[in-house]
This record gives structure tokens, sequence and C-alpha cells, in this order.
């Protein structure tokens, strides 16, 4: 059976309001543990705490999370093992939803004294059990992204199709090392991205999990991971154009020499295929994440595939925003996340732990 979310980041209860897991560093970015790899784990506690402790009243699934990045949080290592403890309080426990705030807090100091690093609320529900007004609104993605593949396992045992090409694990920089996680297609290079006024704002991809190279499934508590684990856009869409210019044939010396530095942001290879730059130049490090859940993934047995959109509307000063679309091999809406980032030099992230945001 594939895996899913709750076998790669197993909860122990200590308590019945206090729960721990041990932070792995294979999900991490840089030093530091992405942010929806984290996420997730919330999303896992959650469901946890009201399995456990409120099973009558039968609201499993989380339908809204927000959480705030305060502090940085630590990965165990083979020479540190650094838990991370949850402490959940029931802010609300009602009939159709219940509202739990969550802590994530970690040893900190000589003294080991423990540190508040990520707080968040959570609304918990019963996506199976809603009821209430429904009205079509006729959503779409807009631009239109390329035709859906037409036999998936032709696009992973082909490493892409007409449309989408696989973005190779071997090109993602060893800083994202999370990344290592999941297989994205992303559009081939001649698609048409869409018009002028919006090619330079927005990314799609059809994911599959990938843990640590075994087969996995999207369940609800891999929502976070999925809306926080994509090509940067600040890479993908602006720096990678950067380069496509400097590679542009001239017949002037300048011109060589510019594509030659200009090759480490991204490289080009065989008609039809794209490498992102094989070295990292910005870390991403999240203050807020919002993540609405518009429907429930089967379970236990999850998805395999998700169709992905991440936008952006503003990136200036070193912050920009993100919003992220989430769809099933149906195309319907499963999930809406909306980010605040800062974008940073990656030596900040792999800086000690003096170093401030």
């Amino acid at each position: 059976m594939a895996l899913t979310f709750a076998d790669i980041a197993p909860i122990q209860a200590l308590t019945t309001h206090t729960y721990c897991t041990s932070l792995e560093d294979s999900w991490n970015i840089g030093s530091v543990p992405n942010g929806g790899y984290i996420t997730s784990i919330f999303l896992v506690v959650a469901r946890k705490h009201m399995t456990l402790n409120h099973p009558s009243r039968n609201q499993p699934q989380p339908i809204n999370v927000h959480l705030e990045f305060l502090r940085r949080t630590s990965a165990s290592t083979n020479t540190d093992s650094t838990d991370a403890t949850f402490t959940v309080r029931d802010v609300k426990l009602g009939s159709r939803i219940s509202n739990l705030h969550i802590t994530l807090s970690q040893p900190n100091g000589p003294n080991h004294t423990l540190r508040d690093n990520v707080e968040g609320y959570i609304i918990m529900s019963n996506l199976h059990t809603e009821r209430g007004l429904t009205l079509p609104t006729s959503f779409t993605l807009h631009p239109t992204p390329p035709p859906r593949p037409t036999n998936f396992s032709a696009l992973e045992s082909n490493c892409g199709d007409e449309n989408w090409i696989l973005h190779p694990p071997s090109a993602i920089p060893a800083f994202r090392k999370a990344a290592q996680h999941i297989r994205i297609y992303l559009p081939r290079p001649d698609h048409p991205r869409g018009s002028a006024d919006t090619a330079k704002n927005h990314l799609d991809q059809w994911v599959r999990l990938h843990p640590e190279g075994r087969l996995g499934s999207w369940t609800n508590d891999s929502l976070g991971f999925v809306v926080d684990m994509f090509p940067p856009i600040v890479a993908e869409l602006f720096l990678a154009e950067e380069a496509d210019a400097a590679n542009a044939p001239s017949s002037s010396s300048s011109s060589s020499s510019s594509s030659s530095s200009s090759s480490s942001l991204q490289i080009k290879g065989k008609v039809g295929t794209r490498r992102p730059p094989p070295r990292a130049r910005f870390w991403y490090p999240t203050l807020s994440l919002n993540l609405e859940i518009k429907k429930a993934l089967p379970e236990p047995e999850g998805v395999e595939w998700l169709l992905v959109r991440v936008s952006a509307t503003v990136i200036r000063n070193g912050r920009m925003d993100l919003q992220v679309l989430v769809l099933d091999a149906e195309e319907e809406l499963v999930a809406i996340s909306s980010h605040v980032a800062l974008i940073m030099g990656t030596e900040r992230n792999l800086a000690g732990r003096t170093s401030r945001m």
C-alpha cells in the first residue's frame, strides 16, 4: 500500500493534550524543516486529538488552518535528537465545528527550555456530513493549464507526455532536500503559459508524493505539504527568464560571456526538457500560512495525483504573497491556500540560530 503522510510523521500522545514527533532533516530546506511539512504534521496532530479525545463529535477533518511561523524549527540529526512537542488547547467544542489552538515547541538553549516556534488555529469538522446551501460558481482555472495527462502511468514511465515534463530530481538543488519527496511535472517549456499579462505570475504542476523514493498517495493530512512544495516562482519564472535572455544567440563576445555566467540559473537541455537552477540562491521562509480544505480525499487510500497552481500577486522589497489552488484528477477544487513569505539569501538559512529574520 502506498505511503501516506500519517506513515511519514507518526505522532505519539504524551497526555490528552500534548503530542510529540521527531522532525526529520530529510524534509529540510537548507537547515530548516519545510513549512509545508510542519503544516501537515499540525493536521495529523489535530485529527489525532479529535479522534482520541472527542470521538463522539465525529469531527476528524480540518477545514481551515491558520499558522504563524514565529521562529525557525529544528530537525533531529544523527547527533542531536530534538523532538517537537505539540500542545493542544480546546478553544471551543461544538456540534458541527470545533476550534483548536495548537503550539509547536522545541528545546532551546543550554537548559533546553521549551520555546514556542509555531502557533496555529485549526477548525475541525466532518467533510462527509456537511449539509447546507450549495450553489454552482462555474469556477475554472484561468489561464487554462495544458490538458491533463490522459495516462498517468505512462506519464511516470516516460517522465512526461506531450504537455508535461518531469522536474528532474537530479536537478533540484541539494539545499531543497524536502523536494526529493515529491514528483513534479511542469508544462513543457514550449507550451504557452498564457497571455502576456499573466505569463510571469503562476506555475502549474501535477504532483505525486514520493517519500524517500517510495510511492505515496495524497490524503487530507498531506495537503499542508502540497501547498508549500513547488519550484520557487522567483527562480522558475524570473531568473530562468534572465538565463533565457542571456543564452539567446548573439554575435558579440559579451553575450557569450553572459550566457556562461548565467548557466547556474538554467541549463538548456534537449528540446522538450526543462531544468531548474542547480544552485539555490534564495530562501523563502513562510511567515504565515492559511489553508482552507474544500473536499475530503478518499481515506485511508488517498489519491495518487493532484494538480496545483501557485501564483504571486506582488513581489516587492523581499516579501511576497502566494496563492495556491489544489485540484484532484477530475479537476475538482480540493483546497485553497495563501501564504506570506520573505525572500532571503540562502546564507541566512544556513547561518547560526542567532541569526534573526
